[in-house]
C-alpha cells in the first residue's frame, strides 16, 4: 500500500509541476499528512540530450548561496529550485549560470 502512495505522490508532483506552481496536499494515511512544497523558480532549459547533461547543470546550481535544494526532470528539461528562506535568485543569474553550464534557458517561471 505505500508503494503504491509514493508513486501516485510521484506521479502528481510530475503532473503538477508542468500546471505551475502550486501547493499540493497528498494524503499518506488516515492519521498523516504530507505537504508538497513547489519550486519557487522552474526553468526550462534547451540542449540538454542526455543524463550526464542533466547532471552538469544541476552542478552548476549546486553550492549556490540562495539555493536550499534542487530537482531536475529530465523528461521536461525542467530545473525546480528551492530558495532559502529570504533568498533571491535573478532571471539575469539564472540565465548566466545555465549559459556557462553550455544550455539555453527557454522559460523561467516563479512562484
Amino acid at each position: 500500500m505505500k508503494t503504491i502512495m509514493i508513486i501516485l505522490s510521484i506521479v502528481t508532483l510530475s503532473v503538477g509541476s508542468i500546471a505551475g506552481p502550486t501547493v499540493t496536499k497528498v494524503e499518506t494515511s488516515a492519521t498523516s499528512n504530507v505537504v508538497v512544497q513547489e519550486p519557487d523558480i522552474q526553468i526550462l532549459a534547451k540542449g540538454i540530450v542526455c543524463a550526464f547533461c542533466a547532471q552538469g547543470l544541476k552542478k552548476a546550481f549546486q553550492g549556490h548561496p540562495s539555493i536550499e535544494r534542487l530537482h531536475f526532470d529530465a523528461e521536461f528539461n525542467a530545473m525546480d529550485l528551492y530558495l532559502k528562506p529570504k533568498a533571491s535568485l535573478s532571471d539575469t543569474e539564472i540565465q548566466e549560470t545555465v549559459k556557462n553550464a553550455g544550455f539555453l534557458v527557454d522559460k523561467i517561471t516563479r512562484k
